[in-house]
This record gives C-alpha cells, structure tokens and sequence, in this order.
C-alpha cells in the first residue's frame, strides 16, 4: 500500500472525473490535481471512520461470530484533507454539480470554481449528521444548519481560487460554508504554493546607477 511521508499521503493525479475520495479518519491527504476536478451525483471528497463489528456465535462453543467492517463517513478535521491546484496550463475548472459535495481546504490559485445544481451535498450532509472524525460537531456548526438553505454545502472548508460562481435560484442553489480554523494554514500554504510551483520571476528594480564602460 502507499506509505505517507512524515505522517502525510501525498498524490499527484491529472484529474478528478466522477467518483468520491474518501480519506480515512487517521490520514493527512494532500491532492495536486494537474487538471479539472468535475463532480457530479452524490460524488464526495470527504473522510470516513472505519467501523469493525463482530457477531455472537453460534452453537455449543458460542465463539466469534462472523466481523464486518463498515465506513461511516465523518467531517475531517481542519487541514486533514488538502487539495492544491498545479494546472500544466493557464487555468483549470473545477465544477461541483448536484448532491456532490468537497470537504476540504482547496488552494487553486489559477482554478475556476463552479457551484451547480440542487445542490444539498448529499454524502456531507451524512457527514455532518455523524460529526467529525474527532468528536462532536460544534454549536457554531449546527447553527449554520438551522440558518441555511440548503442546509448541507456542497464546499465545506476554505477556497482561494482565481473565480467562484454558484448558479441556482435562492431555494437549491448551491452552497458553500468556509472553515476559519483554516484561514492560518492557507497563509502558510500559500507560501509553500509559491515556493514550489510558481515559476520564479523578476522583481522591479528598486534602484539603478550609472557604470563606466571599457
């Protein structure tokens, strides 16, 4: 299996086309997705508990019974799932269309984001109903439940990409709740971000003097 480096998984893919990522609940994730992200349906980049439970036995012996292992899908915690946008062309698309749903901090400096559909982020919204991976869900949290509509957001987390439009009327329209325990660790990202992946360019002069030609 893949093996994480300092505690961290980290993945370089081309896309994300049409399918759920779910992120177990003990693992740090970090996606650099080189092309679009598209999700649709109940589509869902979101973390999950593991859940083993073994039956009684039967007979004389009553040993173990038979085990089952099932996964309940959580919140993540803040910074637990991280997806930055490396695009190998100017811009790059990510579009979040009906119940599909992203729980993560998204970094995509270059990325185009685009809420549409019903929108009520059907797997984040089980997610949320069964609270984080370390615990209960805050007041704040539920709070935002009871004042929203659609009450489950199709982007849970935090997002810094170049443009974002929601489309919908007022009652399914898309929806979007930002995560501000994330806001310190998009600042240290995006240094990371321009150290790594932003080719380095030229300062203006900030002075000029005149030299002596042979």
């Amino acid at each position: 299996g893949d093996k994480p480096y300092n505690g961290v998984y980290y993945y370089e893919i081309n896309k994300v086309d049409k399918a759920s990522l779910l992120i177990k609940e003990d693992s740090q994730v970090r996606l650099y997705v080189k092309g679009n992200i598209e999700l649709s349906g109940n589509d869902a980049i979101t973390a999950y508990v593991e859940t083993t439970t073994t039956g009684a036995g039967k007979g004389k012996g009553k040993g173990k019974g038979s085990s089952s292992t099932t996964e309940e899908l959580k919140v993540p915690t803040p910074g637990q799932i991280r997806i930055y946008g490396i695009p190998t062309k100017d811009t790059q698309d990510f579009s979040i269309a009906g119940n599909a749903c992203i729980m993560a901090l998204i970094h995509a400096p270059q990325a185009d984001v685009a809420l549409t559909g019903g929108g009520s982020g059907t797997k984040c919204k089980t997610a949320f109903n069964n609270g984080t991976v370390s615990g209960s869900l805050s007041s704040k949290i539920r709070d935002y439940e009871k004042e929203m509509s659609p009450k489950y957001p199709n982007i849970y987390g935090l997002a810094w990409v170049k443009t974002y439009q929601k489309y919908g009327n007022s009652s399914n329209a898309s929806s979007f709740w930002e995560d501000t325990k994330l806001l310190d660790l998009l600042v240290k990202d995006e240094a990371e971000y321009l150290e790594n992946f932003v080719p380095p360019k030229m300062s203006r002069p900030n002075s000029w003097s005149k030299e002596a030609v042979n």
